[in-house]
């Protein structure tokens, strides 16, 4: 499924007046301060994380939509809300699928953002289902909100008890891994946001059939970079940088490195994956 803002119902709808809004947001004393737009905005003010958020549309026709653009299966109700009624001949109702993006601290009047086409004002996503098959069908016919006012989103946002929690975060993949496995190009080295046309390198036949631990050779050898001045959060209030955490003794690294702290799970082990040994 393709979904845009700029779609019939987009700009409707949604607990800001349209299916997509932008905040930027500090965190005093760990709770959020955020200032909020109904539409995709990037402000030239900084502030600890900028906040993307997008409802994709609930109405389909029924197809598949694997003929078409892998849009015109999908519609948003005609005043933008769940709730809403849906087009005509659109009337098989789905969950909402919704899409939060965070730029961690976002440095507004440092930089200029930009999507890599150009616009600054136009947001589309493109969604691939991966659900356990009957998961999400459990999860939408079992779950009632603990509040009944709580009518704002389809599941409610407190159907969470169905879910298991991923305990086991995965390691982090090296460059060379990337290079080798999946695209034939390096994807640290761009200068500019891509223009025009893109030229694709030559397709890399697929030299394997299942993922093991002898795919990845980072440890014997290759890149596994991270740079000084990358943040993660220490706590729900407090960032830190790889350099400060390259600084503390072994052990007190090694309990920063076990955790999975602050707005988003912004995690050291991704954030820092050589001082923390997470490509090892």
């Amino acid at each position: 499924m393709i979904s845009a803002n700029t779609d019939p119902g987009g700009n409707k709808g949604g607990e800001m007046g349209a299916n997509m809004f932008t905040e930027c947001c500090n965190l005093p004393n760990g709770e959020e301060d955020c200032e909020s737009w109904n539409q995709l905005f990037f402000p030239r003010k900084s502030c600890a994380f900028l906040g993307i958020a997008f409802n994709m549309p609930t109405c389909w026709n029924g197809e598949k939509g694997d003929t078409n653009n892998h849009k015109d299966h999908m519609a948003f109700t005609l005043d933008g809300t769940v709730a809403g009624a849906c087009p005509k001949g659109f009337n098989r109702r789905l969950p909402q699928i919704q899409i939060f993006v965070r730029i961690m601290n976002y440095k507004g009047n440092k930089y200029r953002y930009q999507l890599s086409d150009g616009n600054d004002d136009k947001w589309h996503v493109d969604f691939l289902g991966g659900w356990k098959k009957g998961k999400l069908e459990e999860i939408i016919d079992g779950c009632e909100p603990a509040d009944p006012e709580d009518t704002g989103f389809n599941p409610p946002c407190g159907c969470t008890e169905f879910l298991t929690p991923m305990k086991k975060v995965a390691r982090t993949m090296c460059d060379d891994d990337v290079r080798r496995l999946m695209i034939d190009e390096a994807t640290d080295v761009t200068k500019s946001l891509p223009r025009g046309t893109c030229t694709n390198p030559n397709k890399i036949e697929k030299s394997w059939k299942k993922l093991n631990n002898k795919l990845f050779k980072c440890k014997n050898g290759g890149s596994c970079k991270e740079y000084p001045k990358d943040k993660f959060f220490l706590n729900y209030s407090k960032q830190q940088n790889c350099k400060w955490l390259k600084k503390q003794t072994k052990q007190k690294r090694k309990n920063i490195c076990k955790k999975r702290t602050g707005t988003g799970g912004f995690d050291p082990r991704i954030v820092c994956p050589v001082t923390c040994q997470s490509c090892d």
